[in-house]
């Protein structure tokens, strides 16, 4: 660990600089493949600078190669970095060094639509940077932790990232989850930019029968994922459509590509669904029926709902989905299944993602309720996440 001490200016910046022998005396003697920046002295400062020597770091890979994360403990905000983001970057000048900064956000600087949403949450400002050039994506390579108090009554499922953009627009970062372990709000941003914990109350009216979806639905609703047939009912034994789904789908794991086309006799540009099916289409998660259709109006089977969760889990690198040990007798009528969905039907199950709808059975050509595909989705969101 690299412990630094920090000490405010007169405007409430903390700034400190890890020296180069710091950081690489940290790489070789690290056990877990992960250095600590530890910044002292900053609870209370408004705003964290930490520079970071990284171009020494990228010359030094025999001591370094074996670091995968760096993470840094501000004060304000825990950020890791995994170091491949350091290989994408382009390094100009001898040694440039690596700016990460977190700014507690004056509330007075807020639209008041903003402020009327976080409330008394505090909104983080987070910047990176190489020399004077700010890095403007990083998909994947950087975690950030907001601590997070569960005021009485909240749900941690109901916890949410919000992203303010700089015309005051809010927009909720789909893989934010409170972890109830360390009491933060953990998110992996495409970029950085203003974000804030946030509560979100979601009710329908029509739960109590399906308590074991209550988390899932409720979840997915916080996150704009998924939405009731009215403001208080959510309708969790209704049908669901294929097209649905693969909105839900995408939404939930970030795979709009606004660039994709899709070419689903069934699917025309300026439909609600169209982007989502195409997105889906380009990353080969859905291949449409034998007539060249999508069947967007079709109730989802719950053989094809496998198969797309299957592929998306795929697509996303999860790895071999672990087993529960709950699940490990086949379905008795995997027989019925469709050759192309038996190996994804029989990996969700071992995995504790997709049950039977009885003891022993799957129903593979039955059709999946709102409900239970909320719970599906629910349960990846929480692997992945």
């Amino acid at each position: 660990m690299v412990s630094v001490d920090a000490f405010p200016s007169t405007d409430g910046t903390a700034s400190v600089r890890v020296s180069t022998k710091e950081l690489l005396l940290a790489a070789t003697s690290s056990q877990d493949k992960s250095v600590l920046i530890h910044v002292n002295n900053a609870s209370s400062a408004s705003a964290v600078a930490v520079s970071l020597p990284i171009g020494e770091w990228n010359q030094a890979k025999s001591d370094t190669s074996s670091v995968s994360m760096i993470r840094v403990e501000t004060g304000l905000a825990r950020v890791s970095m995994d170091t491949k983001l350091f290989d994408k970057v382009p390094m100009t000048g001898a040694s440039p060094e690596l700016l990460l900064k977190v700014e507690r956000v004056s509330p007075a600087a807020l639209p008041s639509d903003v402020r009327q949403v976080t409330g008394t949450n505090i909104v983080y400002d987070f910047s990176l940077s190489l020399g004077d050039q700010k890095l403007p994506s990083f998909k994947g390579d950087i975690k950030v932790e907001l601590p997070y108090v569960l005021a009485p009554g909240e749900k941690p499922n109901q916890v949410v990232i919000y992203y303010i953009a700089g015309d005051g627009t809010l927009e909720v970062v789909k893989n934010g989850h409170y972890n109830a372990a360390t009491g933060m709000v953990e998110f992996r941003p495409n970029h950085f930019s203003k974000y804030a914990a946030n509560y979100t109350q979601v009710t329908f009216r029509d739960m109590d029968g399906v308590a074991w979806a209550n988390e899932a639905v409720l979840g997915l609703a916080a996150r704009k994922v998924i939405q009731g047939r009215s403001e208080s009912s959510f309708v969790p034994d209704g049908d669901l459509t294929r097209a649905e789904f693969i909105q839900m789908l995408v939404q939930l794991f970030d795979l709009k590509n606004s660039a994709a086309a899709a070419t689903f006799t069934d699917v025309a540009p300026g439909a609600w669904y169209y982007s989502a099916i195409a997105s889906a289409q380009q990353s080969g998660l859905v291949h449409g029926q034998l007539d060249g259709s999508f069947g967007v109006n079709d109730r989802i089977s719950r053989e094809d709902m496998a198969v797309m969760i299957f592929r998306v889990s795929k697509l996303l690198e999860v790895g071999k989905l672990n087993a529960s040990g709950t699940h490990s007798t086949p379905f008795q009528d995997l027989n019925q299944t469709a050759d192309y969905a038996k190996v994804a039907v029989t990996t969700l199950q071992e995995a504790g993602l997709m049950n039977g709808i009885m003891e022993g059975y799957f129903d593979p050509k039955g059709t999946s309720t709102r409900a239970q595909a909320a719970v599906v989705l629910y349960r990846l969101f929480q692997i992945l996440t």
